[in-house]
């Protein structure tokens, strides 16, 4: 049985009655002790555990860029400009903006791995013509019911990992433009409006790698010294020069 004394519990060690290892941890400035559920491990130390971390970090990062750009085809938000209407949509705590030339490239890239295609669909209009994009229903009938579309194809991605080559598909989605725009340097649509492009980079901070399991520890080893693979595309680096923090 663990013991402690204190108001302040910083370290616990021991077993509580059901025998489980256990662990302190704080959540919304309160301390709690957790016990480890059985078949659950603390370490991945097997080829298959490593194998399947790997596989999640990737099925996660795509249907975090599927499910961004889910919200931005059915927002209905624009700001009219001088020769240019921005559609926008606010993904975590920024406002981005797309056009129909984000829905063109992911289905270009989903159809090679949906029988059922296109992966989104056009499903209305709204003010200024602006196409409403939802997913096809014939996909959605293949996802798994979750509460959100994320979690739904990363589920479903990670169900046929073994078939898919999911580094590729992460890279491929990483290089997807959301707007046919060159009027102006994106710098000024920052100044002028606070709207930066949603490129899919924007979610790639993961390494393409193989799916290997020496290579889970190269994620880990990255992960701890801050690599940032969005370092490796040139919108990146040229933002950071003219983005505040």
């Amino acid at each position: 049985m663990a013991q402690a004394k204190g108001r302040v519990l910083n370290i616990v060690r021991g077993r509580l009655d059901n025998t489980k290892p256990h662990y302190a941890f704080v959540r919304n400035g309160k301390q709690f002790i957790g016990c480890v559920r059985n078949g659950w491990n603390t370490e991945l130390i097997t080829d298959t555990q490593k194998i399947t971390a790997l596989n999640f970090a990737y099925a996660s990062a795509v249907g975090c860029m599927v499910a961004a750009a889910e919200k931005a085809g059915k927002a209905q938000n624009f700001i009219p400009s001088i020769g240019y209407a921005f559609r926008t949509v606010k993904v975590g705590k920024i406002n981005y903006f797309f056009d129909d030339t984000l829905f063109t490239n992911l289905n270009n890239i989903l159809a090679d791995i949906f029988t059922a295609s296109p992966f989104f669909v056009v499903s209305g209009i709204f003010a200024e013509d602006f196409n409403i994009y939802t997913v096809n229903p014939a996909i959605t009938a293949l996802l798994p019911k979750k509460t959100a579309l994320r979690y739904s194809l990363t589920s479903l991605l990670m169900q046929y990992a073994d078939r898919l080559d999911l580094p590729q598909i992460y890279d491929r989605l990483s290089k997807v433009k959301a707007a046919n725009y060159t009027e102006e340097p994106l710098q000024y649509v920052w100044e002028d409006l606070r709207l930066l492009q949603m490129d899919f980079w924007r979610w790639a901070t993961v390494e393409v790698m193989t799916i290997d399991p020496q290579n889970y520890d190269k994620l880990l080893q990255d992960k701890a010294n801050g690599i940032d693979h969005r370092d490796t595309f040139t919108e990146y680096q040229e933002e950071k020069t003219w983005r505040m923090p």
